[in-house]
C-alpha cells in the first residue's frame, strides 16, 4: 500500500473549466510537497473532466500505460467558426439557416468514424519550428499544421435542436474534439465550433471514480481506493534472487517475456521490460501500490 514517505501511482482528477492541465499539476505537486507529477494528456482550459496524473515514479510508466479510448460529452454549435475552434476564440467564418435536423447530424457523423486525417487546430500545443502553435497564433502569425491521422471509434448524436447538437464521442488518443466538430460542420455545409466539452473517460479511468480538486485538497492521503497502478499489461512475478539481479541491471534467469512486461517482486515494481530488454529499472525499489486489490499479481 501507499507509504507516507513515498507516493507513486496514477490518480484521476476532475479538471474544472478555467484551469489548464499545468495549473492542476502544479497544485497537486505543491500539495504533495514537491513530488514530481506528470499528466497523461492535456485538456483545453475551457473544457472539464478527467485528467489523469502520474505521480512519482509512475511517470516512467506513461509510455506503456493503456490510456485509450477517450470518451467525451460535447455540444457543437453551427453558424460560426472561431480561430481556436471553440467558444473562446474570435469569430472566423459564418453560415446561415436552414439548420440540419437530427437525421442530418446522425447521417454525417458516420463519415467521421474510423481512421481519417484532419488538420489540428492552429491554437494547440503542436510544435511549429520549435514553438507551440498556440504561441505563434496568439502573436498574430499564420500557422499551418500538417494533417494528422486520427481514429474515431464512435460518434453518437444525443440531441439536436435549431443550430446546436449534443454528442458523445469515443476516440483514440490525439484527437482534437474541436477539429472533429469543425469537420462535422463542413460535412453539413456549415461553419461550426465546439461550445462545451467534458472528458468522461481516459482508458480505465472514468469520471465516476475521479475526484474533484476540493476532495483532493481535503483527503489526498486517504485515497487507497482511488490511486491506481496505471498498468494494464502483463505482470511477471520474480523470486528474490532474480530481484537482486534485476536491480543490478542483469536479466533474471529462466524468465522470458514477449512485449512490454512489468517485473514485480512482493508487490514491488522492479522494472519495465520489452523484447529489447530493460526499458526502465526502479533501482530505488518502491511499492507497486494497490496491485493485489487490482488483481495484477
Amino acid at each position: 500500500m501507499w507509504g507516507d514517505d513515498k507516493l507513486d501511482g496514477f490518480v484521476s482528477l476532475i479538471k474544472p473549466p478555467g484551469m489548464t492541465a499545468h495549473d492542476v499539476v502544479a497544485r497537486v505537486r505543491r500539495g504533495l510537497g514537491g513530488v514530481r507529477v506528470g499528466h497523461t494528456g492535456t485538456l483545453d482550459p475551457d473544457a472539464a473532466g478527467v485528467l489523469v496524473l502520474a505521480v512519482g515514479r509512475a511517470r516512467h510508466l506513461l509510455a506503456w500505460s493503456d490510456l485509450s479510448p477517450k470518451q467525451y460529452w460535447g455540444r457543437a454549435v453551427l453558424g460560426w467558426s472561431t480561430d481556436s475552434l471553440d467558444a473562446a476564440g474570435a469569430a472566423a467564418a459564418r453560415s446561415h439557416p436552414p439548420w440540419p435536423g437530427y437525421a442530418d447530424w446522425e447521417r454525417s457523423s458516420r463519415w467521421l468514424l474510423g481512421q481519417g486525417l484532419t488538420l489540428p487546430p492552429a491554437v494547440s500545443a503542436k510544435q511549429v519550428q520549435g514553438r507551440r502553435a498556440y504561441d505563434a497564433a496568439r502573436h498574430g502569425e499564420r500557422v499551418w499544421l500538417p494533417p494528422v491521422g486520427v481514429f474515431v471509434h464512435d460518434l453518437t448524436v444525443e440531441s439536436a435542436r435549431d443550430n446546436a447538437a449534443t454528442f458523445l464521442a469515443t476516440t483514440a488518443g490525439g484527437v482534437y474534439i474541436r477539429a472533429l466538430v469543425r469537420d462535422w460542420g463542413h460535412l453539413m455545409g456549415h461553419a461550426a465550433h465546439l461550445a462545451a466539452l467534458i472528458r468522461t473517460q481516459v482508458g480505465p479511468f472514468r469520471i465516476e471514480a475521479a475526484a474533484t480538486l476540493e476532495e483532493w485538497d481535503t483527503d489526498r492521503r486517504g485515497w487507497d481506493g482511488r490511486w491506481q497502478p496505471g498498468w494494464s499489461g502483463p505482470v511477471l512475478p520474480v523470486n528474490e534472487a532474480d530481484r537482486d539481479r534485476i536491480l543490478r541491471g542483469q536479466r533474471p534467469r529462466g524468465v522470458s517475456w514477449a512485449g512490454p512486461t512489468a517485473l514485480v517482486h512482493a508487490d514491488t515494481l522492479l522494472a519495465v521490460v520489452d523484447e529489447r530488454g530493460f526499458r526502465h529499472v526502479f533501482v530505488e525499489g518502491g511499492g507497486w501500490p494497490g496491485s493485489r486489490e487490482h488483481g495484477i499479481t
